[in-house]
């Protein structure tokens, strides 16, 4: 094959490079690579008009996509608009990283899932199981295959698992803050995120004042949210339904003055409620990556609202497999 970034009229591409073509041999298994979050797994006409990442399809290219086969081979599958069947042209780690680096000039979508789905179908042919993975997968797996069988190793997918951890504060009025320790399980699938929230709000002890109860209460909510991926900082937003539990304080019923301070004891309110919460993300380092979460949260009920905020670091983007059969 030529270096990649040189032009092949379309029309050679079939005399020329015909055990390049394809037609539509049934396979053990294909791997399609994503080329970003904006274009997915199949580049069309439109997008790389855009930005020109197959300059060697000619202008009768039509779609196609970066696919690594059974034999570990990277190729770009392409339908050329006056050829019959796709074209395989092999593809090194150069030039699938020049590839890469081309398609991050689109930052915007220009097809919809069902389009990319039937073209995909297109694509596989008559393989009836076909996996998916990130560029950046791709070239790890490229990596390592000199030194080790690839059948054992993993296929980045669309579902990401994550683990978060952190602390904060967070507020009913300006009369009461609360320390906040916070744990969150979840995963993003694609654009959509499920998570398990579980907060703690404690309202600080008194250095000198001994206050009987001190505020302490939780939150066990569920939300689902979508994100949207902005490459290095990704952004979530959430709502859903939640429980509130704990202890409120009352009306005073005795208080002691000293020297130092006072001893006050309030009548005990027990809380419990459902409601609704709210939760807006910034995932700083993106969404697939481990890095650390800035949460802005909130849980609206009738008995006591409160809202505040959250630094955690996130433990996730755990790789796993994905198999989608036709």
């Amino acid at each position: 094959m030529k270096q990649y970034g040189k032009t092949f009229p379309s029309a050679c591409l079939v005399f020329l490079f015909p055990f390049f073509s394809y037609s539509q041999t049934t396979h053990d298994t294909l791997t399609f690579v994503r080329f970003n979050s904006y274009i997915g797994y199949v580049i069309d006409s439109v997008e790389n008009s855009k930005c020109h990442c197959v300059p060697f399809a000619g202008e009768n290219f039509s779609y196609g996509s970066l696919i690594q086969l059974p034999s570990s081979i990277i190729v770009m599958r392409m339908k050329i608009s006056n050829c019959e069947n796709f074209i395989n042209v092999p593809m090194n780690p150069k030039d699938v990283s020049q590839l890469s680096a081309a398609a991050a000039r689109i930052q915007v979508s220009f097809s919809d899932e069902k389009t990319e789905e039937s073209l995909l179908k297109k694509l596989a042919g008559n393989v009836a199981v076909y996996k998916f993975t990130d560029y950046s997968g791709t070239i790890l797996r490229t990596r390592a295959i000199a030194n080790s069988s690839a059948s054992s190793l993993a296929v980045e997918t669309d579902f990401h698992p994550f683990f978060n951890l952190g602390l904060g504060i967070s507020c009913r009025d300006a009369d009461h803050g609360f320390f906040v320790p916070n744990a969150e399980l979840g995963g993003i699938y694609k654009k959509h995120v499920l998570t398990l929230r579980v907060l703690k709000n404690k309202e600080p002890r008194p250095i000198f004042d001994n206050i009987n109860p001190i505020i302490d209460f939780y939150e066990t909510s569920l939300l689902y949210g979508r994100t949207v991926d902005g490459g290095r900082v990704g952004y979530a937003f959430s709502t859903g339904i939640g429980y509130v539990w704990g202890i409120l304080r009352g009306e005073l019923l005795s208080r002691q003055n000293y020297f130092l301070g006072t001893n006050s004891t309030y009548q005990e309110i027990s809380l419990s409620t459902l409601g609704i919460p709210l939760e807006a993300k910034m995932m700083i380092g993106g969404i697939r990556k481990f890095n650390a979460d800035l949460i802005a949260f909130a849980n609206i009920n009738t008995k006591y609202p409160y809202f505040g905020v959250l630094i955690c670091l996130r433990i996730g983007a755990i790789k796993n497999s994905k198999v989608r059969k036709k």
